[in-house]
């Protein structure tokens, strides 16, 4: 059966972690297994009841780092694309306006509108 986390056993557990995150990378293996079990005491003791293990409190915490480390990453990707989206319509808009400019500088003021030197796919589809 999987552990349901409240909200405030999870701050609990993030702050206990925080707090202790000297200890914690200080200790050899075998005693963060300890460290793990001191935060479920805590959290049982809380509740009173023997609902949390060290081991559930170590699994939850990598769970959340793995959740806020995929958010951070999906969020540079979608703030790149987004800014590469918008380099494309800069550009594709900057292309237009060359190609506009283009149109203007090369037809003669007498005969703009008439007989235009370069006449875009889209235009010519309306001019019969």
């Amino acid at each position: 059966m999987s552990l349901v986390w409240s909200e405030e056993d999870t701050r609990f557990l993030i702050d206990e972690r925080k707090n202790g995150n000297v200890e914690y990378h200080q200790s050899p293996k075998r005693s963060k297994r300890i460290f793990w079990e001191e935060i479920a005491n805590k959290l049982n003791e809380m509740h009173n009841t023997n609902y949390f293990t060290g081991d559930e409190c170590n699994k939850k915490f990598l769970a959340l780092t793995r959740a806020y480390y995929t958010t951070v990453a999906y969020k540079k990707a979608k703030a790149e694309a987004e800014a590469e989206a918008e380099a494309e319509v800069n550009t594709g808009t900057k292309k237009r306006e060359v190609l506009l400019e283009n149109i203007f500088t090369k037809s003669s003021p007498q005969n703009f509108g008439r007989n235009p030197v370069f006449i875009p796919p889209s235009v010519k589809s309306f001019r019969r």
